[in-house]
């Protein structure tokens, strides 16, 4: 149960409303509009994540996951569990990013990981693991990869501080 009320339409800016109705009816979006004038530029950045990116939405998504997984936000991790099978992150990886030590993953799903658990434990990778992420994936890529990382840190925290609570029962599929 949420630790405090959802606000009431009234409480809603008509500009964040019509924002909203263009997103699934999810728990973490009937909360938001607490954040007043963040909840929209929120919106816009997750829509920017989810639409504008040169990143490879598979590593997106696993980098999502494993942010989750770390925080203890389970909301992400099962919304974006969904979301990284559409993406064609298979049932392996997957499973293999849930797990404290990740085995059986390619060199790109590997960095990802490991470039993830830096920036969520530590805030910055280190020399090696950085020029070898940008190796592999490219520079832009890796900047992009690092404010994924930073926007799913922040909502994971937005999840766990409002106890936003799962839509077991969402159907993800009529809103993709």
């Amino acid at each position: 149960m949420p630790r405090i009320t959802n606000p009431s339409p009234s409480e809603i800016s008509p500009s964040l409303a019509a924002k909203m109705e263009r997103r699934p009816p999810l728990s973490l979006y009937k909360m938001l509009p607490r954040a007043g004038a963040l909840a929209e530029r929120f919106l816009d950045m997750g829509k920017a994540i989810r639409d504008d990116l040169q990143l490879d939405p598979e590593l997106r998504e696993i980098a999502i996951v494993r942010v989750g997984v770390i925080t203890g936000a389970d909301y992400e991790v099962y919304h974006h569990s969904w979301l990284a099978q559409q993406a064609g992150v298979s049932d392996l990886v997957l499973d293999a990013i849930k797990q404290p030590e990740p085995k059986g993953l390619s060199e790109r799903e590997a960095l990802v990981i490991a470039y993830t658990d830096a920036l969520v434990r530590h805030a910055r990778a280190d020399n090696t693991l950085f020029q070898n992420i940008c190796a592999v994936i490219g520079e832009n890529d890796v900047a992009e990869l690092t404010l994924v990382i930073g926007f799913y840190i922040m909502t994971s925290r937005f999840l766990l501080n409002f106890d936003i609570e799962i839509e077991t029962d969402f159907q993800h599929s009529t809103w993709s």
